[in-house]
């Protein structure tokens, strides 16, 4: 999965609006293996995975507004 996080900025003032400085781009994936014989703890973390983390030599001046094509009333609630 990857990701771009922005560094916003509301100047001041009634009629302002916040305005792009920064773009972050990050990911982060995992993954586990099952052990089936192991009652206790059958699910472990697989060895060598990227943890997550922002690279601050990545960011990228940025002007243009993110634009979000999704937003979290579209995903289900896990349970």
């Amino acid at each position: 999965m990857s990701f771009n996080m922005y560094i916003m900025f509301t100047p001041p003032g009634n009629e302002s609006r916040e305005v792009p400085l920064l773009r972050l781009p990050w990911s982060w994936s995992d993954a586990a293996i099952y052990f089936e014989e192991d009652l206790l703890k059958p699910w472990r973390k697989a060895p060598d995975q990227i943890e997550p983390a922002v690279d601050l030599k990545t960011a990228v001046e940025e002007y243009v507004h993110p634009h979000w094509d999704d937003t979290t009333e579209h995903h289900k609630q896990f349970e």
